[in-house]
């Protein structure tokens, strides 16, 4: 009889033991987070240096993924960036492909497999080098004509019907989640190209209530007064990041993306 109440203890605690164990890694995979604080990326409370490059699931053979992920770590990178390309996923108005090169989640989930953070540029214009900035060309057939890129409420409903689609497939896979997600981009240099503020809230509003709070949102425009000036929101509590290309003097550039973003928000920190 001791010898089978001891054999029952012995189970019961395996069991309690299993049980907190499984508790604890649902609640910490629950208590990630990634935020700017004094003007650093905060990972976990700790400041976080993002070593990151470019690398799009849709040109990359789904059968390679692993390997160009795996070639990414080996450069000693700890981030990746890729565009969203809308007109790969709908191709014809509510028709989705999430399959094949267009299987977001799973190279997202490669990207996890291999302890890699991930920053997503979801547009809906991602520019990118891609066909038409990654929009649809069926929005060019739609009546009346659709403003590309504005607060039209035409285009913006088609936006919306994408990103109902898109962002609750992104949300499990956010870093407060326990996913690879650190950050959310919208748009892609829209100060170069407009300035309808209306436009870019709807945006931030979207994302906010697919994605909730615990996720940055950023835009990313060229490093110059008006571009910054059109292109980002920092009283929306959107971060303001910037780009230049070699030759440009870091410093002054990084001074004027810090008059765009409240103070202690403004990291030093060049997209591409």
């Amino acid at each position: 009889m001791a010898s089978e109440a001891m054999k029952l203890n012995v189970v019961f605690m395996a069991t309690l033991l299993s049980c907190v164990w499984i508790s604890v890694r649902a609640e910490s995979s629950l208590n990630h987070s990634f935020v700017i604080e004094d003007d650093m990326f905060l990972k976990d409370g700790v400041p976080f240096r993002i070593l990151g490059g470019d690398l799009h699931y849709f040109r990359v053979h789904p059968q390679l993924w692993m390997d160009r992920l795996l070639r990414v770590k080996a450069l000693g990178l700890n981030t990746i960036q890729t565009y969203v390309p809308w007109n790969l996923h709908e191709p014809r108005p509510g028709h989705f492909n999430f399959n094949g090169s267009a299987d977001l989640l799973s190279f997202l989930q490669l990207a996890q497999n291999l302890d890699l953070l991930v920053m997503l540029r979801i547009g809906p214009y991602i520019c990118g080098e891609w066909d038409f900035g990654g929009l649809p060309a069926w929005l060019l057939e739609l009546e009346p004509p659709v403003k590309l890129r504005s607060s039209d409420g035409q285009y913006t409903a088609q936006v919306g019907n994408w990103w109902k689609k898109l962002l609750p497939i992104v949300a499990p896979k956010l870093f407060s989640a326990g996913g690879p997600v650190i950050m959310i981009q919208i748009e892609n240099e829209y100060g170069s190209y407009g300035s309808d503020k209306l436009y870019l809230q709807f945006l931030q509003i979207q994302a906010r209530l697919h994605l909730g709070d615990d996720v940055i949102i950023y835009t990313t425009d060229g490093a110059a007064t008006a571009n910054l000036r059109n292109g980002s929101l920092p009283e929306n509590g959107v971060f303001a990041a910037i780009d230049f290309p070699t030759g440009w003097d870091p410093a002054a550039a990084f001074a004027l993306q810090k008059r765009y973003n409240p103070s202690g928000m403004s990291p030093i920190f060049l997209i591409q």
